[in-house]
């Protein structure tokens, strides 16, 4: 079986670190062609490359789009990889429309009512749909995710997931004061944490949110956050929190505190890593 053609969407930091490591070794996957807005470089030229490099350097055989009318409309392309930082339920949809499936990195899109709209094509058109959560994959989750499914903790009463990050650089130019959707900790590393306590759990009968700047600045987007989710029915005794601090003076900062009726589940995260390395 021929392996699927793949298009990517971006070639940024997600591209070169998420993705292609683990597109490049699959024999079912074929990196096809890229979508990247800047001109290939000119050979011996002194012009200025892109930060991430260029497509056209890294893979010559691919396939390179400066503009989306040009990509979508490759019939070739049976895969679309959205990684861009923005824009992504623009660039979903056109691939959806263009008869692609597509994979769509974190977080999905910024409003629900976005996602529904979107899920609603999908289905129309027949394609597969999908949103990328890479920390799914982290080994000390698939830890716990294998301790709760084989009830091995007994029934869970209380979950707490952490993605505590003192004083992150990134949050430098975060200075405006009206709330932008899409933006904050609650989007940036919330969408892992809520993933995995989704994951793990199942959906909740009730959440209730606090979410706050602590990084002195008046501002409505929120560098801290604690969701709390409540269950019901067999679960009625479950309580999950999610957790994101940067005031957290602490030398092993704490990931899953999980309490069962047989037993408990303790990481700490030893070595402080950046949200955008892989583990």
């Amino acid at each position: 079986m021929a392996p699927i053609k793949v298009g990517i969407v971006g070639y940024g930091f997600a591209t070169k670190c998420f993705h292609l490591p683990y597109i490049l070794p699959n024999p079912e996957l074929e990196v096809y062609a890229f979508l990247q807005r800047a001109a290939a470089p000119t050979p011996g030229s002194n012009e200025q490359t892109p930060r991430w490099g260029h497509c056209t350097v890294d893979f010559p055989q691919a396939k390179h789009y400066r503009t989306a009318d040009e990509f979508f409309a490759d019939e070739q392309i049976e895969l679309v990889i959205v990684l861009t930082s923005r824009a992504h339920g623009e660039f979903a949809e056109r691939a959806l429309r263009a008869g692609k499936h597509v994979v769509v990195e974190k977080p999905f899109v910024e409003t629900s009512a976005e996602a529904d709209r979107l899920i609603a094509l999908a289905k129309e058109k027949g394609r597969i749909l999908t949103v990328f959560q890479n920390r799914r994959f982290d080994s000390d989750f698939r830890t716990l995710h294998h301790l709760v499914s084989q009830g091995a903790l007994g029934d869970v009463l209380e979950a707490e997931l952490h993605y505590d990050y003192p004083e992150p650089s990134w949050i430098a130019g975060w200075t405006q004061k009206e709330y932008i959707a899409g933006e904050g900790m609650t989007f940036g590393l919330g969408t892992h944490t809520l993933d995995q306590a989704l994951y793990l759990f199942g959906r909740p009968a009730s959440v209730t949110a606090f979410l706050r700047s602590n990084r002195g600045v008046d501002s409505e987007i929120d560098d801290t956050f604690t969701i709390i989710l409540q269950y019901s029915g067999k679960q009625k005794n479950l309580l999950v929190t999610v957790k994101t601090a940067i005031v957290t003076h602490m030398k092993d900062q704490l990931k899953y505190f999980v309490r069962g009726t047989q037993g408990t589940y303790l990481k700490v995260r030893v070595q402080l890593i950046s949200p955008w390395e892989p583990y």
